[in-house]
């Protein structure tokens, strides 16, 4: 089913589920076709479609939770095959069946109804303000948290002062003037998301670089030809090589990449076999869809009073009367263990929940961490995650220092959740023994230095030292 959202929540964790009204429709989609044996309808097509992708999903590809929208569509369509038990029913039982089908999509969809208040705004999304966000360690825009950047730059390139004070000032060039060689003059033309205009004049063979990363796609060209471009190995920029003396405009554009390439043959493809299969179609043609009968007045009677409920209850929703049936906040600690260990930071550590206390060498144990601050933080802070051996201190598995839900804590609000989720897989050489979870926190900011581990107190001010350790025992198992 599909949860309230806590408001306490800094980040919503996503819920991926289908939802109760979805499911208990497209069992009962199987169960009609099974009794009709209609299993070449319009509908079953797209039933056994979704189901056969749920079963791939579970079993095969968990982790691809985009198949949850081709799963969603498929059991939409599949799903709506129901209603023709509407069609089917007699003239005395349609006045309150249609009724009956939208209060059951209606009521199981009280969630969405309950939805939590927007918070204000984190700030500007402008492109100069991303480009600050960026230099700040806040992570890059389009990215999903977490997930690191799929640049070719080279770790040790740092930012080029020059290029950040032209996407400040708005005047973009992507040519650093002080590393030319005297052999070139360029001058900047036109610069877009992905392309850029040059005014190039050599006077020998020469190569220089262009403040952007090397992508393959990338392409130069000239008046008289394409030119040379390739990877710089220092520090992954992209070089442009010349090889006579040569006055021109020079153009950079991202163009097809193989990726695309593929997609668009793979579309083609796919246009092909769609117009294959209407002329086969349109040869035999069958009714596919059900003609529905309009409705009579003693059935809009009931439908209307249901709409007119529902009107009124978004509208008792938006008003504020209906707060009692919203989750309490910090619902989502509720199962987890307390800790209310803070630092002198300010950064708190609310709860914990450890999924799988006893567990063998090979498996995976699941930590869910929630913290909190409760004031501003002014330093971007990472946790870790160490298994050591109650009875000899020594350490099992550790883990490397993360931001807490993979998001800065220099963006985090004050007084709300922010869940973590970290997985640590135990070696196939552990002895059995029992284990405690401890917890660093260190402050980073191009590196992790322990010297800068915060100190934790309980809830009393009592001094508990630089690393907590979690009251959950964890047994390990021969």
């Amino acid at each position: 089913p599909l949860n309230q959202l806590d408001p306490a929540l800094l980040i919503p964790a996503p819920q991926w589920t289908l939802g109760t009204p979805l499911v208990l429709f497209s069992l009962a989609a199987v169960l009609l076709m099974l009794r009709r044996q209609s299993r070449e309808s319009f509908q079953a097509l797209f039933l056994m479609i979704g189901l056969l992708t749920t079963v791939i999903a579970l079993s095969i590809m968990p982790e691809q939770t985009w198949l949850l929208g081709v799963i969603t569509l498929c059991l939409s369509i599949g799903a709506s095959s129901v209603s023709e038990v509407y069609v089917d029913a007699s003239a005395r039982h349609r006045s309150w069946l249609f009724t009956l089908l939208c209060l059951v999509i209606v009521s199981a969809a009280l969630p969405i109804w309950l939805f939590p208040f927007s918070t204000k705004s984190f700030g500007s999304a402008a492109p100069t303000a991303q480009v600050e966000y960026e230099l700040q360690g806040f992570g890059i825009a389009s990215l999903p948290r977490g997930l690191p950047l799929p640049t070719t730059l080279s770790p040790t390139l740092g930012p080029n002062r020059a290029l950040i004070n032209g996407y400040r000032t708005g005047d973009i060039s992507k040519i650093d003037m002080l590393y030319l060689n005297s052999n070139v003059q360029i001058g900047f033309l036109e610069h877009t998301s992905y392309s850029d205009r040059l005014q190039v004049q050599t006077y020998a063979p020469t190569e220089f670089t262009v403040l952007t990363a090397y992508f393959p796609g990338w392409t130069a060209n000239t008046n008289s030809g394409s030119v040379r471009l390739e990877k710089d190995p220092e520090t992954g920029l992209i070089s442009i090589a010349f090889d006579e003396p040569v006055t021109t405009e020079l153009t950079l554009r991202l163009d097809t990449t193989p990726i695309r390439a593929i997609a668009w043959a793979i579309s083609w493809v796919s246009l092909a076999f769609v117009g294959v299969m209407a002329r086969q179609r349109a040869k035999h043609h069958q009714p596919f869809l059900a003609e529905y009968p309009l409705l009579r007045r003693q059935e809009i009677r009931p439908v209307t009073v249901l709409f007119v409920l529902v009107a009124f209850t978004a509208l008792l929703g938006f008003s504020g009367a209906l707060d009692e049936l919203r989750t309490e906040s910090g619902s989502s600690l509720n199962g987890s263990t307390p800790v209310w260990a803070r630092t002198d930071s300010g950064l708190e550590m609310a709860s914990f929940q450890i999924e799988n206390p006893s567990i063998r060498p090979g498996d995976t144990l699941h930590l869910t961490s929630y913290w909190r601050t409760v004031r501003a933080l002014t330093d971007d802070y990472h946790m870790s995650i160490d298994l050591v051996d109650a009875n000899t201190g020594q350490s099992i598995v550790h883990s490397d220092p993360h931001e807490p839900g993979n998001y800065p804590t220099r963006r985090w609000l004050t007084a709300r959740l922010v869940r973590d989720d970290y997985t640590l897989a135990i070696p196939l050489d552990a002895q059995a023994t029992n284990a405690v979870v401890r917890v660093e926190v260190v402050a980073c900011d191009t590196v992790c230095d322990p010297a800068t581990r915060l100190t934790f107190f309980d809830s009393a001010g009592a001094v508990l030292g630089q690393t907590l350790e979690l009251s959950t025992r964890v047994s390990i198992a021969p």
